[in-house]
């Protein structure tokens, strides 16, 4: 006699897993969607009852029966990820979004390429060390973008953009230095090569009120090239005097110059040496050529006016003189050359008896190598005290650096 078994002859709880040999059910005897979740109760395949060496296969698991929110939060750590198991190919997309991404080490780096990876076509480069990756494209250290045609790269390091062209032993650089400046520097084409700096400071920084572009010393002790006239140009004698560079005939003509003028009147009423008012320059211990121009009037007709220029010792020293009377029609027949003096202090006498009233002009032009710092001065006086003429506004001296 045959037996049917229904389910509705089962007990709950009459059959328990201890009554069912391992092994005696498997898939291929379970119907498809005859065990579904909600057949079965909570806890009542644990992690125990997996077969540990094979485990539950992805093939077993149909697409899309697990999904992110089936799993609870913190079910899946990094500890249970076999090591190698996230590879290449298993990311199929185009967009990666997370809150925070590292590359560290050897092999931690950021490429990007202009199509499928190759030699030539590395563009954009992120790595905390320079290599070369397996197509044979060489990175920078740093943030790099690369222009394969040239070889030129823009490379973002320490603080620094370094401008890279090939030849070149260093890059050209832009940096910021300090608060307020930038600093642009030539690149370098061999060890002995010396870079051109600029120095771009904000009006607030430069503490002048203005803004500034400054030349330091690495450039600004560069002299005008002999022979050069590749247009206008700006250099230095020894990083002393500014030199300027016509680009017509290859001179270095020199640009400095100190003018000094007279505000008002000053009476000259003792024979004792009096400088002019306005008419004295601090000198240093190199060479100078200097030129001055003093327009007076005479108070009585009687005495002569005396100059001289006073400065402090000298190696060479040449000073000349003319005078003149305002008001002749002819300064160059009218005009007297008296003289000129060889040494320091030396005095210019005027020939001239002075006429009340009469105004007169007197002009000087000399060079001078002065031995120590000190001060020039163009200094007057009279032959007799009573005999008095006054400098006029408007007289001047000038000051020109040789060296």
């Amino acid at each position: 006699m045959a037996f049917q078994l229904v389910p509705a002859a089962l007990i709950v709880g009459e059959i328990s897993t201890a009554q069912i040999a391992p092994d005696a059910i498997t898939s291929a005897k379970i119907s498809a969607g005859a065990v579904d979740t909600a057949a079965l109760a909570a806890g009542a395949v644990t992690t125990a009852q997996i077969n540990a060496a094979a485990g539950i296969l992805g093939s077993q698991i149909a697409n899309a029966t697990i999904e992110g929110n089936n799993i609870q939060a913190g079910t899946i750590t990094a500890a249970l990820l076999a090591a190698g198991i996230v590879v290449a190919g298993i990311i199929n997309g185009t967009e990666i979004t997370g809150a925070q991404f590292v590359a560290d080490g050897t092999s931690g780096q950021i490429l990007v390429y202009n199509g499928t990876p190759a030699f030539g076509n590395l563009i954009v480069s992120i790595s905390g060390a320079a290599g070369t990756d397996s197509s044979g494209n060489s990175y920078d250290e740093g943030v790099a973008v690369y222009n394969s045609s040239t070889g030129q790269s823009i490379v973002l390091l320490s603080g620094q953009v370094q401008l890279n062209v090939p030849s070149q032993t260093n890059p050209g650089l832009l940096y910021g230095e300090a608060p307020g400046t930038t600093i642009l520097q030539s690149p370098e084409m061999s060890a002995l090569d010396l870079p051109a700096v600029l120095a771009l400071i904000s009006s607030v920084s430069s503490g002048f009120g203005v803004p500034v572009a400054e030349l330091p010393a690495v450039l600004i002790n560069r002299a005008v090239p002999s022979g050069y006239t590749n247009g206008p140009g700006l250099g230095s004698s020894g990083g002393k005097n500014l030199e300027f560079a016509s680009g017509n005939d290859a001179n270095a003509y020199q640009t400095g110059r100190l003018t000094l003028v007279t505000a008002g009147t000053q009476l000259i009423n003792s024979v004792t040496p009096a400088v002019i008012t306005g008419l004295s320059v601090p000198v240093a211990a190199t060479s100078y050529k200097y030129r001055a121009l003093v327009l007076f009037e005479g108070n009585q007709a009687a005495g002569s006016p005396r100059f001289e220029v006073s400065s402090p010792a000298a190696s060479a020293i040449l000073t000349a003189c003319k005078f003149y009377t305002v008001g002749t029609s002819d300064f160059t027949t009218n005009s007297v050359l008296t003289g000129f003096v060889t040494g320091a202090s030396g005095t210019f006498p005027i020939p001239t008896v002075m006429a009340a009233s009469a105004f007169y002009v007197a002009e000087f032009e000399g060079t001078a190598t002065f031995t120590a710092a000190g001060t020039l001065a163009l200094e007057a006086f009279c032959t007799v005290a009573a005999d008095t003429f006054t400098i006029q506004p408007g007289s001047w001296l000038e000051l020109y650096p040789c060296s």
